[in-house]
């Protein structure tokens, strides 16, 4: 179930890269669609969600020092999952997101990617 949490995290975050670059040609171009923004929450949500069921059923075998990773990783996606649902309650309201708090959540969800990927290879 890990394994299809980091494949759903490695689609939100190729979408997400599709969508940092469209922010980041800036406020005067035309509106990143919300259909792809949504997209890239529920995938991430997705994977949210999957890797919290994953480890309710249990932590995947310890190897070197591996065990936290899955906790990590989650509560770094449950950061990151929070600062898109403040992107969303932005844009219902009409404002387009700082560039801070992209980085921020782009950050965290890198992060997450990268404990994740960190856990699959070494257990």
């Amino acid at each position: 179930m890990i394994t299809l949490s980091f494949a759903l995290l490695c689609a939100a975050a190729v979408l997400g890269g599709v969508l940092g670059v469209l922010f980041l040609r800036g406020a005067k171009r035309k509106p990143i669609p919300h259909a792809f923004a949504l997209f890239h929450g529920a995938l991430g949500a997705s994977s949210l969600a999957t890797l919290l069921a994953a480890l309710h059923l249990g932590p995947p075998p310890s190897r070197m020092g591996t065990e936290s990773f899955g906790r990590i990783a989650a509560a770094l996606l449950a950061l990151a999952f929070f600062l898109g649902l403040l992107f969303l309650w932005g844009t219902l309201r009409g404002k387009r997101p700082a560039e801070t708090l992209v980085g921020l959540h782009a950050g965290l969800a890198i992060a997450a990617f990268a404990v994740l990927l960190a856990l699959l290879v070494l257990t």
